[in-house]
C-alpha cells in the first residue's frame, strides 16, 4: 500500500484496522520525524496534519523534513548552531540536525584555518558530490524567480512598444 492510498481510506477505517494504524503511525513519523505520544488520542489533528503534507496543502517548506545521508560523522553533537557564509547568505543549522548539503557547504567555504577547524569537528567527513549536477531547494525556487521577473519584464517592453 502506497501512502496516497492511505489518505484515500476513510479515516476511521484506518482508526479501526491495527495493520493500517501501524502503517499510519510509521508514515507520520517519516513524514514528522517523531511519532504521535497518543496515536489514539490525536489521531484526527495528526491525520488531517499528514494529509495535508501529502496533498501539498500545507507550506512544504516548514514541514519539509530532509533524511540525514550517513557519509559523515559528527565527533560530537552538542546542540549548538553552525554556520557559514557563502556570498552575501549566511546559512545556519543545529548540529543534531546536519544535512549532506550543509555539510559540505560548511566545509567549503571560508578560510582556510576555518575550514581546518571545522573539519576537526567530523570523524568521518562527507563523501563530494556533484554539485553541479544537483540542485538544491533554493537554487531551483531562485532559477523559477529570476525567470518570472525576465518575463515579467519582456512583456512590460511589450506593452511600452505599442
Amino acid at each position: 500500500m502506497t501512502v496516497k492510498q492511505l489518505i484515500s481510506l476513510d479515516a476511521s477505517k484506518v482508526r479501526r484496522d491495527s495493520n493500517l494504524m501501524l502503517f499510519y503511525i510509521e508514515t507520520f513519523k517519516e513524514a514528522f520525524g517523531y511519532a504521535p505520544n497518543c496515536a489514539g488520542c490525536t489521531f484526527n489533528s495528526d491525520w488531517y496534519k499528514l494529509v495535508n503534507l501529502i496533498n501539498g496543502t500545507e507550506n512544504l517548506l516548514t514541514l519539509q523534513k530532509e533524511k540525514t545521508m550517513a557519509t559523515f560523522q559528527l565527533k560530537k553533537a552538542e546542540g549548538k548552531i553552525l554556520s557559514f557564509k557563502k556570498g552575501t547568505v549566511t546559512h545556519r543549522k543545529y548540529d543534531t540536525n546536519l544535512t549532506e548539503e550543509f555539510v559540505l557547504g560548511y566545509l567549503s567555504n571560508g578560510s582556510e584555518e576555518e575550514i581546518e577547524e571545522r573539519k576537526k569537528m567530523f570523524s568521518k567527513l562527507p563523501k563530494e558530490t556533484k554539485s553541479e549536477e544537483v540542485k538544491t531547494t533554493e537554487e531551483v525556487v531562485k532559477d523559477n524567480a529570476e525567470a518570472k521577473t525576465e518575463s515579467a519584464v519582456k512583456q512590460t517592453r511589450k506593452r511600452k512598444n505599442k
